[in-house]
């Protein structure tokens, strides 16, 4: 893994962490998860708890939702290899979808760019940015797409993978979700360049 490469995703799991453990108290969190065959993680958004009064569909303005992040675990069958993706935080949203009180749908633009670390196989080879993206349609999926896409542009490509099993879970108001995970996922990452560092150095 590139020094850069190690820079964004740290810099991609920070700008999460801090982010979710600075939810006010008029914010309600979310996590969202999402579980096919090709890749799996939770993405976390964040919005005005006065939103899920009404049932309706918000904008990001109407509800200040903000996404504060996702970690993604890629995993390739042929060839065979493994990947790790971070996503920071991010107001491109488009619109949100509030029904019984609860968060069910999520459209936003897409979240990105990050390149994938902690990898094996032939993921290793892959240096080209992720994004990811929510969309609320029939299936509900998140998106994920690969490629030069740094001018923000909106989806005009068929995507790399779609994840069809998506949740929305509702977390405490104003309480950080799983802090001992984030805390792994750093110390791992943290770990993994250390180890490199030693081995270049050897």
């Amino acid at each position: 893994m590139s020094r850069r490469a190690l820079r964004l995703f740290l810099g991609a799991l920070a700008s999460a962490a801090v982010a979710i453990f600075a939810v006010p108290a008029n914010a309600v969190v979310y996590s969202s998860g999402f579980d096919p065959l090709s890749f799996s993680g939770t993405g976390f958004f964040q919005f005005d708890t006065a939103c899920e009064s009404v049932d309706g569909v918000y904008t990001q303005a109407e509800c200040n939702v903000i996404f504060l992040g996702a970690t993604v675990d890629l995993v390739e069958t042929a060839p065979p290899g493994t990947g790790q993706l971070a996503f920071g935080s991010s107001t491109n949203i488009v619109d949100i979808i509030i029904s019984g009180g609860l968060l069910v749908g999520v459209d936003s633009g897409l979240f990105g760019p990050s390149f994938i670390s902690t990898c094996s196989g032939s993921l290793c080879s892959n240096t080209d940015p992720w994004w990811i993206q929510w969309e609320s349609n029939f299936f509900d999926p998140v998106n994920l797409f690969t490629g030069n896409c740094f001018e923000g542009c909106f989806p005009d490509q068929t995507p790399i993978a779609i994840a069809l099993n998506v949740t929305f879970t509702r977390l405490t108001d104003g309480v950080a979700p799983e802090p001992g995970t984030l805390g792994l996922i750093l110390g791992g990452v943290g770990a993994a360049w250390w180890a490199r560092r030693r081995k270049a150095a050897a």
